[in-house]
């Protein structure tokens, strides 16, 4: 598997502005304009060195429930892949398995079951 390089570290907050400010404030302005993702009732944002921040739609939705039973903090790392049918393959291989897919907005993803790789949420994305 060719990883390209560390692509980005997820977050999950219940104070979606907070955070964001919190965060600007630490590392600089670089956060680009939030994205709602709807059927997941998060919305997220990204920082140029690579943090992505997520925080709840509805404050009694399936996001923020989640956060309330898990707790806020690291969700997971993601590795930029060439190749993501050859990495998943690879995964595979070790015995990790597949939690799920997505393919979003030019990004092809797959996430690993972290039962699989001692805890840590690991997701492969492959840009086009």
């Amino acid at each position: 598997m060719k990883v390209e390089k560390i692509d980005r570290v997820g977050i999950n907050v219940k104070d979606f502005d907070k955070a964001r400010k919190l965060f600007a404030d630490l590392l600089g302005p670089e956060f680009d304009e939030p994205t709602e993702v709807k059927e997941m009732d998060m919305k997220t944002t990204h920082h140029t060195l690579g943090l992505e921040l997520a925080g709840p739609i509805n404050p009694d939705g399936p996001f923020a429930k989640s956060i309330e039973k898990k707790g806020e903090g690291f969700s997971f790392i993601a590795f930029k892949v060439s190749n993501l049918e050859e990495a998943v393959a690879e995964m595979q291989s070790h015995g990790i398995r597949i939690a799920g897919r997505l393919a979003s907005g030019g990004v092809r993803l797959a996430n690993c079951n972290p039962k699989d790789t001692f805890g840590v949420s690991i997701q492969l994305a492959e840009y086009k």
